[in-house]
């Protein structure tokens, strides 16, 4: 991902194509905090939303979940509650609601790191997982049960547990292709936890 990204600055950068040299930008800085260089991939994210102002409202969503997500990795709740406030605003003007899921999978997270009970986390993810069902986005109903499921394993009571696994064994099992991926091997590890 990180060499795409890097291709793309330097495609988009010869040819005069502003947005998607920041894209690019973007993407390494989100191929770096999923190598756990979050400070170096978080700052690299920022410097190409600067680049590129005019970022579309889509891409703004998009964008601003994977701020929060970054910020969530590093412990910065109240950064990550802002930009999940702003995605939200920006998903508020879209046609779909597809971006919605991801938000919601992330405040849900969100809910649960600030040590929120298991009915309020819950909720988002319910609305994360609805959301991404209701556009066909398995990936996006995939990582949310991975995510309730990891919060019901650090906070959750034994009916919570419960009921996380067998929401993630659901969508887990629909995955017929694309066993390698991050989120379904995440799927996989978490269900072996038991």
């Amino acid at each position: 991902a990180l060499e795409l990204a890097a291709r793309c600055v330097e495609v988009a950068a010869a040819n005069g194509l502003g947005f998607w040299a920041a894209w690019g930008t973007i993407e390494r800085g989100c191929a770096l905090v999923l190598l756990g260089r979050l400070d170096e991939g978080l700052a690299t994210m920022l410097r190409g939303r600067e680049e590129y102002p005019g970022i579309g409202v889509s891409e703004e969503a998009n964008l601003m979940a994977r701020l929060a997500d970054a910020r969530l990795r590093l412990g910065r709740l109240e950064e990550a509650e802002a930009a999940l406030s702003a995605g939200f605003v920006a998903a508020a003007r879209l046609t779909t609601d597809v971006w919605c899921a991801e938000l919601h999978r992330l405040r849900g997270v969100l809910a649960a790191r600030r040590g929120a009970g298991a009915q309020a986390w819950a909720a988002h993810f319910d609305r994360a997982e609805e959301a991404a069902r209701r556009h066909g986005a398995s990936a996006l109903e995939l990582r949310a049960a991975c995510s309730r499921y990891e919060a019901a394993l650090a906070t959750g009571g034994e009916a919570s547990r419960g009921d996380a696994r067998e929401r993630l064994a659901a969508v887990y099992a629909s995955f017929t292709q694309g066993r390698d991926t991050a989120d379904v091997r995440l799927a996989a590890e978490l269900l072996a936890r038991g």
